[in-house]
């Protein structure tokens, strides 16, 4: 015999149209939308392994690990995806990291590996400065966004020196990474519960 079951679904709240002033749909179009969208951009791009692939695609690859990186740090150490932390000037500069860091990539993939890098020091500095605000600000926080910000400047000023992709550089474009990731996964558990209750 068989049983019929009855799925109850919550009421949705009233639809009133999006508005430019609508803090919650900027926050899930950022959160939901446009960090998967450039992180699924480039895994699919670098995922695509075959016969080609080489030093070019492993400075490709060391941008979208940095960009996965700190989509995990924003989702679990800033709890930015929850909206009862949210503010304009988080979501806004979280945006433009997304942006920033997808053009990053794509000038790499067009051999401009200067422009790239300095672009992701550029998303680093938006890191920066949205660090420096009194509900987040940390002495450790600055002081490793500055060494992989300059980690990122100096391989794009190395890169200058190269013709060509080459290993050196491609294994140089993965310092700013590494620091990056370090800092996520070793430093920052330490220091985040503490911006999270200034907040």
């Amino acid at each position: 015999m068989s049983r019929c079951v009855r799925l109850v679904e919550a009421p949705l709240p009233p639809l009133d149209g999006m508005r430019l002033s609508d803090l919650r749909g900027w926050h899930l179009f950022t959160y939901t939308q446009l960090y998967p969208a450039v992180l699924g951009s480039m895994l699919y791009d670098v995922l695509h392994i075959g016969p080609r692939w080489g030093c070019l695609q492993a400075i490709e690859l060391s941008i979208a690990v940095f960009f996965a990186v700190d989509s995990l740090h924003l989702m679990r150490d800033l709890g930015s995806a929850e909206f009862s932390q949210a503010d304009w000037i988080d979501t806004a500069a979280d945006a433009l990291v997304a942006l920033v860091m997808g053009i990053a990539y794509w000038q790499v993939s067009d051999r401009r590996v200067t422009t790239g890098m300095w672009l992701v020091a550029a998303s680093v500095c938006v890191f920066w400065a949205y660090h420096l605000r009194a509900r987040r600000r940390h002495p450790i926080v600055i002081r490793w966004y500055s060494s992989v910000a300059a980690l990122a400047v100096g391989v794009g000023t190395f890169a200058t020196l190269f013709p060509t992709v080459t290993a050196p550089l491609a294994i140089a474009a993965w310092l700013p990474t590494v620091c990056y990731g370090w800092y996520v996964f070793r430093r920052a558990p330490a220091v985040a519960p503490t911006r999270q209750t200034d907040a």
